[in-house]
């Protein structure tokens, strides 16, 4: 389980919900090149499904562009 946090405005996703087999689930994507940086561990969870224990963890992640994808990456590779 992903809680994906925008704190800007220049990596934000696109709302693809319309599209979504599961319309009650918020969907987006986001453009290529950007990775998911894993900033902390929100919670663990462990539940029992059908006598079998699973356990989960929910990650806080952070959009970010690739290195070479950035504006300061090609101002870098320009010089």
């Amino acid at each position: 389980m992903f809680n994906v946090v925008t704190p800007s405005d220049t990596v934000n996703p696109t709302d693809i919900s319309f599209l979504s087999c599961f319309p009650h689930e918020g969907e987006c994507v986001f453009a290529p090149g950007t990775f998911l940086e894993q900033t902390k561990i929100v919670e663990t969870t462990s539940m029992n499904f059908d006598g079998e224990y699973l356990q989960y963890r929910t990650l806080e992640v952070a959009p970010t562009l690739g290195r070479n994808l950035s504006a300061k990456g090609r101002a870098q590779a320009d010089l």
